[in-house]
This record gives structure tokens, sequence and C-alpha cells, in this order.
């Protein structure tokens, strides 16, 4: 049987008992209905009995008309009562429906109890609603003027009128039944098909063998799969998320995605309704590549989805090879500079000067001893030594002066990462002040490198005498491919701002006409424990 017609047989059952409930709830109907005339009757019947007009009419004479006119004004305006008589203790008539009762006796059995006891009552008690032979319903209430009774009030209704209404109760309440269950029966229709649609044409048993195989598939994968809800709660982690991210067999569904992960984007991927790709993110010691997609439903954003793979040993190899870069950039400079110096000598030579190619060579020689000194003194990583040897080569070749402050001073000991890093962060902040001070036209270029090591943490600053970053670029030149110098640019600083603030350390640039300082600031464990 399909859920289409599953639903619609549930809500037509559920519709049919109640319909049932009302056919067996009629004599309920017809009770309520006796009721409800009964406290209309003797709520009219005592309010009648204590107008002062009735008091003093029972007083006088029943021909005075004062009680009978009061009685037709509030006949003319109920809809409930169709007759009220008063009579005194005598059972003299002081008013009725029909004025020429007025003065004779109210006979019958039926007035005893109010006459006699001061009771208030209905009669007859035992009515059959269903019998509309004729007769009255009646509610009795006394008159009393202090402790003194007058005479009694007698309030009454058709019983025609009574079986009227109860018929009437009854047929509306079936009627509003049978639309009910018309109603409910094609809601129930409209939400089968929308559950239909919803689900694809998918029957339930269809729907747990998809849900089972892709619970399979995203427990199977590789890489760490979390999803949150548009409130920020977790509602799915697989095995490997779980795995990555330490978190054992600890329940966290519906918990808050940043009581699992350290600085989460999927609450700005909800808010902003925008996937982010290839982002990178360090938790404890390890780094991740992250995709962020928002979970949509109907154009409206009810969650996101992240899948992230620990991509460590993969981002560390590409630091090596960033800095490597960097060191072959600066050995294919000095490789050039020392090819320039030979051609030189071997000029000297064919001409002759040998002893002005020797006083060339010793100068050379001594300068360049005298750099390589300098720099293993103020770097005693290899790494940035090799670097600064190849700067000061390229900053030669474009007429530049690179110098180094005197009291930089980097100690051997650092992780092998972070010198990797080092080497990045140093050649591209090296390389951006050299493209900045190549439009210098009335100056000399002059790039100033200061790198100090001090509790713990270093502090490299890169200081350059080029026309400045304007004041509303110096957030934007840290986006990845943003760029005043060209397409296929812009990837310098981007990376730098990263790898920094990965390690835990901040980028600061101080910027103003003929001048520009970036600072750089970084734990010198490289931000691990």
């Amino acid at each position: 049987m399909s859920l289409h017609t599953k639903i619609s047989l549930g809500a037509a059952a559920m519709l049919a008992s109640v319909l049932v409930t009302l056919f067996l709830n009629m004599g309920m109907f017809r009770q309520e209905t006796r009721q409800t005339v009964e406290r209309e009757l003797m709520d009219t019947a005592s309010i009648v009995a204590q107008f002062p007009e009735v008091r003093s009419g029972l007083r006088g004479l029943p021909s005075g008309g004062t009680i009978q006119a009061l009685v037709q004004r509030i006949l003319s305006s109920s809809r409930s009562v169709d007759q009220i008589t008063v009579c005194n203790m005598q059972r003299i008539r002081y008013s009725h429906s029909n004025p020429e009762f007025i003065g004779l006796v109210q006979e019958g059995d039926d007035v005893k109890e109010v006459l006699f006891q001061a009771r208030r009552y209905v009669s007859p008690e035992n009515i059959q609603l269903d019998d509309a032979t004729g007769g009255f319903m009646r509610a009795y209430a006394p008159v009393f003027d202090g402790d003194e009774q007058l005479g009694f009030v007698i309030a009454g209704v058709l019983r025609e009128r009574v079986v009227d209404a109860s018929r009437q109760l009854t047929v509306s309440s079936l009627v509003y039944g049978l639309a009910g269950l018309v109603v409910g029966l094609m809601g129930a229709m409209l939400i089968a098909h929308n559950a239909n649609r919803n689900l694809h044409g998918l029957e339930p048993q269809e729907i747990i063998e998809v849900y089972s195989r892709h619970n399979t598939l995203i427990e199977a994968m590789h890489e760490g799969v979390i999803a949150i809800n548009n409130r920020g709660r977790i509602t799915l982690v697989n095995a490997s998320a779980r795995r990555l991210l330490g978190l054992g067999d600890r329940v966290v569904d519906g918990m808050a995605i940043d009581s699992v992960m350290p600085n989460p984007r999927l609450p700005t991927v909800v808010a902003t309704g925008e996937a982010e790709y290839g982002r990178e993110k360090r938790i404890d010691s390890r780094v991740f590549i992250a995709n962020m997609v928002p979970v949509r439903e109907r154009d409206r954003v009810v969650g996101a989805v992240e899948t992230f793979q620990d991509r460590t040993q993969l981002f560390r190899m590409a630091e090596e090879l960033t800095g490597i870069r960097q060191l072959v950039e600066a050995l294919r400079a000095s490789s050039h500079e020392f090819s320039n110096k030979l051609h030189v000598i071997l000029g000297l030579l064919e001409l002759g000067e040998y002893e002005q190619a020797k006083q060339y060579v010793q100068a050379t020689q001594s300068s360049h001893g005298q750099l390589h000194t300098r720099m293993l003194r103020a770097f005693r990583e290899p790494m940035l030594a090799g670097l600064m040897l190849g700067k000061f080569s390229v900053a030669r070749e474009r007429g530049v002066s690179l110098e180094v402050d005197e009291g930089s001073q980097i100690g051997a000991v650092v992780p092998e990462s972070l010198a990797h890093t080092l080497v990045l962060v140093l050649g591209n902040l090296i390389d951006n002040a050299l493209d900045a001070v190549r439009d210098n036209r009335d100056r000399d270029g002059r790039i100033v490198v200061d790198m100090r090591e001090r509790d713990g943490t270093i502090r490299l600053t890169v200081r350059d005498n080029g026309p400045g970053v304007p004041y509303d670029l110096r957030e934007m030149i840290f986006v990845r491919g943003f760029s005043t110098k060209g397409d296929g640019r812009g990837t310098g600083l981007h990376l730098v701002k990263q790898e920094v603030e990965v390690l835990g350390g901040g980028v600061l640039v101080q910027s103003e006409f003929g001048e520009t300082v970036f600072t750089v600031t970084m734990p010198k464990n490289g931000g691990r424990t």
C-alpha cells in the first residue's frame, strides 16, 4: 500500500471516528439543550421577581396594569421566553400573555411548591424533548419583600421551541461533522500529495533503503563530515570527523558547533548562504582543508555541511616548496651576479690587466666574505642566511639598497617547519618591497630588514621607502588575487598573512608616503605545543 493511500485512509478513519462520536452524543446534545433552556427560564423568573414594580404591583389590584406593562416589555425583548405570569399568594394573575386571564386564578398543582415552600424549580422536571406534543416548560420563582412572600413568577417556553432547538443543535453538529469529514479527507489527500512530491515518489521502505545507503557512504568517507542546522546545532558527524576531531564516542548531536570545533566557519556559511571551498584551518598541530556549503530548502538556508581532510603533510610540503622557490630565485640571482663578475675578470685578463683583475678578485672575495659572515651571524638558520644572500644579489641587480639592521639576530634552534615559514614570509615581504621601490623616481630605493627573537616570539620588520599603501587598500592587499601590479599577481601577501595567522601570529601594516613598514610577529615554537 502506497504512502499516499495510507495517509488518506488514516485521515478518513480518524474523521469517521469523530462522526460516530457525534452520533453517539446526540443524547448529550438534547440534555445540554434542556439544561440551557432551564437556566434561561429560571434566570428570567428570578430577575422578574426582584423588580420593585412587581413587589409594589402585587400590593395593589391586578387591574393596575403596572406588572403587565413590565412583562410585555420583557417579552418583547426576549427570544428565549414565551410567557411570563405573575401571581399573588392567592394565585390571582397580575400578568399573562392573554390579557383576558388577568385577575383569574392560576390553576394546577405545579405551583404548590413555590406557593407554600417558596422553592425555585422547573416543571415538568422529566420533560422529553423528543415528544413535541405541545405544552409549556416552566420555571417558578417566589417574590419576596423582605421576609414576606408576596407571590410568585412563572416563566414559560413552548415545548416545541425546546424540541426544535435540540434538533437544530443535533443537525448542525452532524452537518459540521460531515463538512469536517469532507474537508479532512481533502486535506489528507493534499498532504499525501505534497508528501509524495517532497519525497520524490519514494515509499517508506525505499526511503529507509536510501537513508541506509547514504549513511553507509558518509560513514565510509575518508574525509570528515559534520553538519549543523540554522541554529548552529550539530545534526551529523561521521566516523572520520570523530577521529580527526578526537571526539571518540562522545555524544555531540544537538550541541553547538563551536563546542567541538575551534573557530568554526559553518555558522557564517549559514548566515551568508555562500559556499566556501579550499579553506585552510589548523586544529592543534594539524592543518585541514575544508569545504563548506549551505543546505537549502525551497530557497531558504536550513543548515550547512562541512567536509574536511587532514592535509598536514601536504601543507608542510607546500611550505617547503614555497620556501625552496624563494631560495632558488635567490640562488639564480647570485648565479647571475657571479656570472657577471666572471665576465669582468675574463675581460681584464684578455686585456692583459692582470694586476687589476687580481685586485678585483680580492675585493669581490672580501666583500662577499664580509656579507656572508654578516648573514650567518644575523641569521644562524642556514636557509634564512642563504635567502638573504640571494636577495642581496637581486637588490643589487635592481639598483636597490638592501640592509639588515645591526640588531637582527635569529638563533639556529627553530622548528624545521617554522624555518620554511620564515623563508616564505621574509622572501615575499622583500619581493613586495622590491616591487614597491621600483617606481621611485626622485630617490634611490632602500629596504631595511630587522628580525629579532625575544621571550619566545619572533618579530620581523621589512621597511621600504616606496610610495606607500593607500589607507583604503591596506586590508585588500592580503586578499588572494588582489594586486595593483597586473594579472597573475596577488598571492604573496595573501600567503604571508594566511601562514602567519595559522601559526597564531599577526601582520601589521603602517604606511605613509615615502615609507611602508610590514611587521610580523609569531611564536618561535611555530604555534605548536
